[in-house]
């Protein structure tokens, strides 16, 4: 027989369940746009390509190279030692598809980023681009160090033993502004006639021009924001920043975690742009998946990340607010 707490537990558990369920049905096409278990295959492979021991990645050997991942073939691993940046292309046989990685910031440099707030832009300088702008450190990443050339070099080597490949194109933090640019590049200077991308944790890359013009190109794009996770929040919007679309926004309500498919804006008000962003540890985590590398942020950063904006004379930490004062006034003189 259930005694009363028992009664009352699994009620306010259904009740819970149920305003989840609601939540999150209020995303159209929740079914056709989000593939939780496509999402959990690639989130994983994201989590390898944040292997310290490179070698281990080329191998697939490395500590995080199994589960859902196991087989992967492994076709390029691009190590750029000078500019920190570390991304693969392989063959996944469980997915029928090439899959394009980049890794995320490492510690120090996404400390560095958030510290200092640079967020200056510049044109995107693509066919029929008019208006695009794009932030200038994540596209000299992209486009002036070793990842295009090594990267694109060997995705077309893949694609030419085996033409039909999807691809996907991944990333987190950093890694997936990367992503966003690779995905475009590859779709409006390569022709490449099946390019997918998939994200978590990710920042802003343009302006509303850009975000139009990537949609034009990329249509097939999932972009996922864990709860309160910092990084999405910035580059500030109103320092001339949008969202590309679409955002599955993960949130949880008591124990219980849940996805909403947010509107094709990218910057949905019921989604993560309605909540603050202060949370390093929501950014480390995304589908029960670890995404960081070792060491991780400590709470130390978050300390000196704080400092940072205590010396703008803020006594308070407010990320988002204080973001869009630093950034805009960084705008306006690199204007």
């Amino acid at each position: 027989m259930a005694t009363p707490f028992g009664r009352s537990y699994f009620f306010v558990a259904a009740m819970v369940v149920f305003l989840g369920l609601l939540f999150a049905s209020k995303g159209a096409f929740a079914s056709t746009i989000f593939n939780r278990t496509l999402s959990m295959y690639l989130i994983e492979y994201e989590s390898a390509i944040y292997t310290d021991d490179v070698d281990s990645i080329r191998s697939w050997t490395c500590s995080r190279c199994h589960g859902l991942t196991t087989g992967f073939l492994v076709k390029q691993v691009v190590n750029d030692q000078r500019a920190q940046l570390t991304a693969m292309v392989g063959e996944s046989p469980q997915l029928q598809a090439a899959i394009v990685a980049f890794r995320g910031t490492r510690r120090e440099s996404v400390v560095n980023w958030i510290a200092d707030l640079k967020f200056i832009q510049r044109r995107l300088d693509y066919p029929k681009s008019a208006g695009a702008l794009v932030h200038h450190g994540f596209y000299t990443d992209y486009h002036n160090t070793t990842m295009r050339p090594e990267l694109t070099k060997a995705l077309l080597s893949l694609l030419a033993e085996k033409p039909s490949l999807p691809v996907y194109v991944i990333g987190h933090s950093m890694g997936a502004a990367l992503a966003i640019l690779c995905a475009l590049d590859l779709r409006v200077n390569f022709g490449l006639p099946d390019v997918r991308l998939w994200n978590a944790g990710g920042p802003r890359v343009g302006n509303k021009a850009f975000t139009d013009y990537f949609k034009r190109w990329v249509p097939n794009s999932i972009r996922m924001v864990n709860g309160h996770d910092v990084v999405p929040h910035l580059p500030p919007v109103d320092v001339n920043y949008h969202h590309i679309a679409t955002e599955i926004w993960i949130y949880h309500i008591a124990l219980f975690e849940f996805e909403k498919v947010c509107d094709g804006s990218g910057e949905d008000p019921l989604c993560s742009r309605g909540v603050a962003g202060n949370s390093i540890a929501d950014h480390k985590t995304y589908l029960g998946v670890p995404v960081h590398s070792t060491p991780d942020l400590t709470s130390g950063d978050w300390d000196r990340i704080q400092l940072s904006y205590t010396a703008l004379g803020v006594d308070k930490l407010d990320i988002v607010k204080q973001g869009a004062l630093t950034a805009r006034k960084q705008w306006l003189v690199a204007r």
